[in-house]
């Protein structure tokens, strides 16, 4: 709960429901989602999962309900509170035990704004190739959505939401991508791909796209804070991130469905999208594409990677750790293997699930939507040390996690298929990892909570 001792935030603070939704249209708008839409439909062979059309078109609406309704319930609980993600996290894990989770928040951010920026230079140099022009190598846009993101950071979400987002980001992402719709859609032989075989991977197309909703769950405690109420917060979550991944979702699918996308690549999926659209008038869509949907997403990571920062070194100049990570975020994306950063974003992935989970139970279930604003921040307070039982089921979710999908870097999976006999239930069974991790996480919690958390706002019960 607000501190009632707590001044309100500013009226330039704080953002309407309009400001809030424009902001994660532009966020959602762009490549990532469009690749997990086409992923969903490209074949097992080359990482897919091989779905019908008709699977598709039941696989994206599910799994964007479901996301809406996690990202919802985080922007609700991130209003009442009107903190930073890691703080939020606090009563959860512990002053002490959150601390433990700054180095993985800040990894997988930056390790994300690494892989967006491989993926935006790429696309930006599919695009221009449109024009018929000299190729130009993929670092000149990745250096270019860069220094955008490092304007973007200096300036605030406040600003971009009132000046990039409101004229120029959320009109031409979302009109782009609408018209695309429209035209892959006329050109679709729709009887025929409702016909095609279905799949056998359903649940887990529909775990996937839920787990890119998990990627955006950091970003949503670090926006909502600056949510006028509860009903701006989650309202613009359902009409921000849910109408724009439903249709980015959908898109990726019937773009893979109707121009036989064999790989799910930057390069491929810009050209399938705007190569046949009439020469100079698909390069020129192709590029405003690009610019208003990439040009934000790495500002949106390493914003909520700043915050992380802040949360443990509040003195520490703010400017100063965004430029740094902005420089981090394209060195890594520039001089590395950035396919590096890929696995070890499915490492951080399958730590942050159950975190979410240990989260949401904590706000909804143990501590009946009640946090001590000026507990949150006093080391000796009522949420002071650690709180292993938060820790404990955390630790049990990314168990669980890796048990059913080993996921990061090939000598980390290779350690944990060692300990498993047989084939993983993943690829036996099918069993959706971010699904099973989050209702066991959120479970184990919920139980733990209730029978040694005899205060509903304190941890002094919680000593072994």
């Amino acid at each position: 709960m607000r501190n009632a001792s707590l001044p309100p935030p500013r009226r330039d603070e704080t953002l309407d429901t309009t400001e809030l939704t424009g902001l994660w249209v532009s966020f959602v708008v762009g490549v990532p989602l469009v690749l997990v839409g086409i992923r969903l439909m490209t074949g097992t062979s080359v990482g897919g999962l091989g779905l019908s059309a008709s699977q598709l078109l039941l696989v994206v609406p599910i799994g964007v309900l479901v996301g809406v309704g996690l990202l919802a319930a985080v922007a609700y609980a991130s209003s009442v509170v009107s903190e930073r993600t890691l703080v939020m996290m606090r009563p959860a894990l512990g002053v002490a035990g959150s601390w433990f989770f700054v180095p993985v928040v800040i990894v997988f951010l930056v390790s994300l704004t690494a892989v967006e920026l491989e993926v935006a230079g790429r696309a930006f140099a599919a695009a221009f190739e449109l024009f018929g022009a000299p190729t130009i190598d993929r670092w000149v846009g990745t250096v270019v959505v860069a220094l955008m993101s490092a304007i973007f950071l200096l300036i605030g979400p406040q600003m971009l939401a009132r000046t990039w987002v409101k004229w120029f980001a959320f009109w031409v992402g979302l009109i782009v991508m609408l018209v695309l719709v429209w035209q892959i859609v006329a050109d679709l032989d729709l009887k025929a791909m409702l016909e095609q075989a279905p799949g056998a991977h359903f649940w887990l197309g529909v775990d996937l796209v839920i787990g890119a909703s998990v990627f955006f769950y950091p970003l949503v405690a670090d926006t909502a804070r600056f949510a006028s109420d509860q009903s701006s917060a989650t309202s613009s979550i359902g009409a921000g991130y849910g109408v724009t991944a439903l249709i980015a979702l959908l898109l990726g699918g019937l773009t893979a469905a109707a121009h036989g996308l064999t790989e799910p690549t930057p390069a491929g999926m810009v050209a399938a999208l705007f190569g046949s659209s009439a020469g100079v008038l698909g390069a020129v869509l192709a590029v405003l594409w690009v610019v208003a949907g990439e040009g934000d997403q790495p500002f949106a990571f390493l914003y909520s990677a700043s915050s992380a920062v802040q949360s443990i070194a509040e003195r520490f100049p703010t400017g100063v750790s965004r430029v740094l990570l902005v420089v981090l975020a394209a060195a890594l994306s520039l001089f590395s293997d950035v396919t590096l950063w890929e696995d070890l974003i499915g490492l951080l992935l399958s730590i942050l699930v159950p975190v979410l989970g240990v989260f949401l139970a904590d706000f909804f279930f143990v501590r009946h939507r009640g946090y001590l604003s000026d507990s949150l921040y006093d080391r000796r307070g009522a949420y002071r040390g650690v709180n292993f039982y938060g820790l404990l089921s955390v630790l049990l979710g990314f168990v669980v996690f890796q048990w059913i999908a080993p996921a990061g870097p090939p000598d980390w999976v290779r350690f944990v298929e060692e300990l498993i006999p047989g084939r993983s239930p993943v690829e036996a069974a099918g069993v959706p990892p971010v699904m099973i991790t989050l209702a066991f996480s959120f479970a184990i919690y919920a139980l733990i909570g209730r029978w040694r958390i005899e205060e509903a706002y304190y941890m002094s019960k919680l000593r072994f």
